[in-house]
């Protein structure tokens, strides 16, 4: 790829865009992580990802005609300097100079022109045009129409508040090492590093750091004395009820926060088995463990689709069984910005199908009076009260048990956090116990 930052940006979209692929999928294959304008080229792409669907609407009434799909990059690269020059600290003139510039570096340089005169006109016409885009509900909401007309469906109170929440940036969520630090005793500790966090309302081990920063920076970090992990994933393992001797087992574990909170709270279990089915996650979730200074024999890590028990299943049955299931990942957009243009409309109904199938093949494996939790970073019904229903038409021995959080709505089956509450993702909750 050019070396030109915002060419760089310009090629990484049109693949994200173009081709579906994952924003960090993309920048893995081809940035390396000592690039030096890595923070430059991620808030290039998070940003104009974050704000697609309103620079698409701008830059298409400042462009004449559509460009064709040979020029994409030259479009995205049109976005990129919008972006800038809506939501950058960087000199008007900076911007356009440095995004003509990577019109060149391109390969293009007859975009040059077309680059130049579409930011001059932008910044000539901003109120108005941002004016006229603001009638449109995806440039005004920033989310595709679909999803917007989903999330309006799904909470018709509240979708406002989940569309703006979804355009912010999510904090950086620390959770306390119980085992090592409490929480108050670990805000002290980055004080007197001179960072500045504070703890977060209704979550216990939680904090926010007030200024992100790179997780290898933070303070204590590499020696176990916190985990990054949003407030609302902090509320799983206190919901396991978890008591010394039981055995636990983490059905979707990576990237093992969850996994090691729960060791974190009760390091007396009998054994946690962890079970992943892609190796490189896989191996994220032993980094973890590492890091954490976890006791080896208290876990087990197991390469293996979890829903083929009869691969990697002893036959000694869990006290206790999480479920984080893959899901849309509704609740968490505003964390993957390029989940906005990369989600399709029928991606909850896929999911439904795949969670329903999963809770079938795992309920076998608890134990009577035992307990399973059930979670999405979803929002849908459609994957969260919906599956939880179809599953206990199927299994007679299945009752929900009552599962209450601080924070987040009552919902028939379970509990529903919404992005925009305490700063704090979107998730999902619902704990059953086995007659």
């Amino acid at each position: 790829m050019k070396q030109n930052v915002r060419a760089l940006a310009a090629q990484i979209l049109t693949e994200v865009i173009g081709q579906k692929k994952s924003l960090p999928q993309v920048v893995s294959e081809h940035i390396p992580e000592d690039y030096a304008q890595r923070p430059l080229l991620f808030e290039l792409c998070y940003g104009s990802l974050r704000w697609y669907y309103l620079l698409r609407a701008l830059a298409n009434e400042l462009l004449l005609k559509p460009l064709p799909k040979k020029h994409q990059d030259i479009y995205y690269l049109l976005l990129i300097g919008l972006h800038q020059l809506l939501n950058m600290n960087i000199p008007q003139y900076a911007i356009v100079s440095e995004t003509v510039q990577a019109a060149v570096s391109l390969g293009q340089p007859w975009a040059k022109g077309l680059i130049n005169k579409n930011l001059r006109r932008f910044l000539e016409e901003k109120d108005a045009l941002l004016a006229k885009v603001d009638k449109n509900e995806e440039a005004k909401y920033v989310h595709p129409q679909w999803l917007i007309g989903k999330i309006k469906k799904a909470w018709p109170d509240q979708w406002q508040d989940i569309l703006l929440a979804n355009n912010l940036r999510a904090p950086l969520t620390l959770r306390a090492n119980l085992l090592k630090n409490t929480r108050d005793e670990y805000l002290a500790y980055l004080k007197k590093h001179e960072i500045e966090a504070h703890a977060v309302a209704d979550c216990e081990f939680a904090l926010n750091l007030d200024k992100p920063m790179p997780i290898e920076n933070i303070p204590g970090f590499a020696e176990g004395l916190a985990s990054v992990q949003d407030a609302a994933g902090q509320f799983a393992a206190k919901l396991l009820n978890l008591k010394p001797n039981l055995r636990v087992l983490d059905a979707c574990a990576a990237p093992g926060t969850k996994s090691t909170h729960i060791l974190e709270l009760e390091p007396k279990l009998a054994h946690l088995t962890a079970v992943e089915k892609d190796p490189e996650r896989l191996m994220m979730i032993k980094q973890n463990f590492e890091r954490l200074n976890l006791a080896r024999d208290h876990f087990n890590l197991i390469l293996a689709d979890v829903a083929h028990t009869q691969q990697w299943w002893s036959g000694e049955k869990f006290d206790r069984i999480l479920v984080d299931a893959p899901c849309s990942g509704s609740g968490v957009i505003r964390r993957h910005p390029d989940m906005k243009v990369l989600r399709e409309p029928e991606d909850s109904k896929n999911h439904h199908q795949i969670q329903v199938h999963l809770l079938n093949h795992l309920w076998p494996l608890l134990e009577k009076k035992g307990l399973l939790l059930y979670s999405t970073c979803s929002i849908f019904p459609e994957e969260n009260e919906k599956t939880i229903q179809e599953f206990l038409q199927k299994n007679a021995d299945a009752k929900v048990q009552k599962c209450e959080l601080p924070l987040g709505l009552a919902q028939q089956y379970g509990w529903q956090l919404l992005p925009q509450e305490n700063g704090s993702d979107g998730f999902y909750y619902c704990l059953i116990g086995k007659l």
